[in-house]
């Protein structure tokens, strides 16, 4: 995992300094999405080995991802290119609820994806949360439902927590049905 991280740091370092924001950009809105969709063959490794190496390449992309919007917007509001970070985290929520929603066909592997999705969310929950307080809160209802799809409860709880009193009723509703 340590490794992981370190190379996700180096790439997503890479990418801030060859491209700056508007490559991060397009890697949040237009690349990951468009890798998932179509990223076919590469993760078809049999076995117990294939399937650990599938979820640390889901977990990888999402640190790489989301370190890469740290080095554009920051965590916080100080920047003037935090000001595009709502939108542009918005885009590729919608992508991500979408495809928990089954409203779009992913040809990547399976622990790839379900790696990806927790790992981002995860680390937007932890490291980022103004992020999440920027976001529209029907996205976030949508998201957080994909998640408990995934069995992601507590995460599913967390994200709609960080957001307070706008999603009160969906945390109590969470919480009386899953038992918290």
């Amino acid at each position: 995992m340590t490794r992981v991280k370190h190379a996700a740091l180096l790439g997503a370092s890479f990418l801030w300094i060859s491209g700056g924001t508007s490559l991060i950009q397009s890697l949040i809105t237009e690349t990951l999405p468009s890798w998932f969709l179509s990223a076919q063959g590469l993760e078809q490794e049999a076995g117990e080995s294939g399937v650990v190496v599938a979820i640390l390449r889901g977990y990888a992309l999402a640190c790489f991802a989301v370190l890469s919007g740290t080095f554009a917007w920051g965590i916080d509001s100080s920047s003037t290119a935090s000001k595009r970070r709502p939108k542009v985290i918005g885009i590729h929520l919608e992508f991500l609820a979408n495809a928990l929603d089954g409203k779009i066909s992913l040809r990547c592997d399976c622990a790839t994806w379900r790696a990806y999705v927790s790992g981002f969310m995860s680390l937007m929950v932890s490291c980022t949360p103004l992020w999440i307080e920027e976001l529209d809160v029907g996205m976030l209802k949508r998201v957080s439902m994909g998640l408990r799809q995934l069995n992601e409860d507590d995460l599913a709880l967390q994200l709609l927590e960080i957001r307070g009193t706008s999603l009160m009723g969906e945390v109590a509703e969470m919480i009386s049905q899953n038992g918290f």
